[in-house]
């Protein structure tokens, strides 16, 4: 058992994912969590202290219906004796919550959109409320045009292509090279000890092929010779050529080396 699960799960081959999926994180997930990040700092900065309580304007005395001895019940069902004197701070309810003032949505936060006679922030919050308020409005339009313009480029690659060259032309000819091996199409097989060849091998150099079998030469392994012998005769094989990948190299003489 442990060997069968070490050869399934902990020695199989790791999956070639490439790239595609650590680029798609970086240029969205990230780019959506700084967003988020910003929009939700900005409601939580203009909600503080979260009480929901605002001082009642225009009076410096409790109301003297308030006044007295009174007994509260908690959530937790426990009875409670609050007092209650003239000389204390008066409040009232008010919501705290951008996102809910008036039955609408405000975007950006900020402290004008407090209800009348209702304001809750002090002076340095509302400094602090109106910097993230309008960072967060400009970062939203920076990633609405960002993921406008990249949806964009996607569509437009669809029907244009444009060749981009990596790399820089050393001025060295294929052919000059020392160590090279050509695309030669092969596939593997567990009954032979090398790679058979999917195309013909007929002029092609040794030195293009990046195996050499020391005992048989890359003929042996050519499979267009074998198809030519087994079907032989069958009016529906039209020739290995029109079955099989073609590879031909022409070796340059004082001009730009070729391969197709």
């Amino acid at each position: 058992v442990t060997d069968k699960f070490s050869l399934l799960r902990t020695w199989e081959r790791t999956p070639q994912l490439g790239t595609t999926l650590t680029k798609c994180s970086r240029k969205y997930f990230f780019t959506a969590i700084v967003l988020a990040m910003a929009i939700s700092s900005s409601y939580f900065w203009s909600g503080f202290p979260y009480d929901n309580l605002c001082r009642l304007e225009g009076s410096n005395e409790v109301d003297q219906d308030y006044v007295g001895t009174w007994t509260a019940t908690t959530f937790g069902n426990k009875t409670i004796q609050a007092r209650v004197v003239k000389e204390d701070i008066a409040y009232k309810f008010c919501l705290q919550d951008l996102l809910r003032v008036d039955d609408k949505v405000t975007f950006p936060p900020l402290p004008k959109h407090q209800p009348k006679g209702s304001e809750w922030m002090t002076p340095d919050q509302e400094k602090l409320v109106e910097l993230f308020g309008w960072t967060s409005l400009v970062l939203t339009i920076a990633v609405v045009i960002y993921f406008a313009c990249d949806s964009l480029r996607m569509v437009r690659d669809l029907f244009y292509y444009k060749h981009e060259c990596v790399g820089k032309d050393q001025k060295i000819n294929y052919s000059d090279v020392d160590i090279i091996s050509a695309f030669v199409p092969q596939v593997e097989s567990s009954f032979f000890p090398y790679p058979l060849l999917c195309c013909n091998t007929e002029g092609l150099e040794e030195d293009l092929f990046d195996w050499i079998d020391p005992d048989r030469p890359h003929e042996y392994y050519d499979l267009t010779l074998d198809a030519e012998r087994v079907l032989k005769g069958n009016d529906l094989f039209t020739g290995s050529n029109n079955v099989f990948s073609q590879i031909k190299h022409w070796r340059p003489e004082n001009k730009e080396d070729r391969v197709v």
